[in-house]
């Protein structure tokens, strides 16, 4: 059958034979051994990193020594009536003749958010195999923000590249001190994850009457475990007032602002 998927289990059957008109209680049983092909994918699925950390995912085929492995991704405007993939660069293993296998690998050196995809396959046409696994890289941004002097102001960090919502999105001050529920100076929005966009937008209010000195916040992204900070710099400024000036229609005045 074409199109296995990597999850079913047994690859080797076997068709018994069995002849009866030899003689009363006299049987004659041959049978004779079929091997599926198949592929196994990488056995973390999906794969999750964040963006610039090399990543390798693999897949195994049992099949004839012809098995030639290929790499796809479905493309952004794929659809169930206009299939359109994005061809990939793997690297094939020799083929080991004992297990009847060959391996190949696709390696993400500095993989982007842009390489995130729910179906990245690897497949060989011909016999009808194929495997699909998912990949998503997280990348984090955000822009610094200028302040005047004891205003509030939020602050925003975004996250691209997601397949599933945050497991944990926090702040923190400069020092590496958890800004929590209890700051009463400070609040916390984790954001919504948006399926369409793949993306999710954490934001940190710093409310009125702290914001005097410039400042600096990381916003703390967790996915299974492993964290990633951004910083985000608040720049604080001032207006201070000058002496009111008399100004005379037709003559130049020089205004300013300090």
């Amino acid at each position: 059958s074409s199109g296995i998927n990597a999850e079913y289990g047994a690859s080797v059957y076997k068709c018994v034979a069995t002849y009866t008109g030899l003689a009363a209680g006299t049987n004659l049983d041959s049978s004779t051994t079929i091997t599926m092909n198949k592929i196994v994918t990488s056995s973390t699925d999906p794969v999750r990193t964040f963006a610039g950390e090399q990543v390798v995912l693999s897949c195994v085929a049992t099949a004839a020594n012809t098995v030639d492995i290929k790499w796809r991704k479905k493309a952004d405007d794929w659809t169930e009536d206009d299939r359109k993939y994005v061809s990939l660069t793997g690297v094939p293993e020799a083929y080991d003749d004992d297990a009847r296998t060959r391996k190949s690998t696709l390696t993400l050196s500095s993989p982007q958010a842009s390489d995130t995809s729910d179906s990245i396959e690897c497949y060989d046409e011909t016999i009808g195999i194929s495997g699909v696994m998912q990949l998503e890289v997280i990348e984090t941004s955000a822009g610094n923000q200028e302040v005047v002097s004891g205003a509030e102001t939020v602050i925003s960090c975004d996250v691209t590249g997601l397949l599933a919502e945050l497991d944990t999105v926090a702040w923190e001050k400069s020092t590496g001190d958890p800004i929590t529920a209890e700051m009463t100076d400070y609040e916390v929005a984790a954001g919504s994850y948006n399926a369409e966009t793949k993306t999710q937008t954490s934001t940190l209010t710093v409310k009125n009457g702290i914001n005097t000195a410039d400042a600096e916040y990381k916003c703390a992204v967790t996915r299974n475990g492993q964290t990633r900070k951004t910083s985000v710099h608040l720049n604080i400024f001032t207006i201070t007032p000058v002496t009111p000036m008399k100004a005379t229609t037709s003559v130049a005045q020089t205004l300013t602002c300090n």
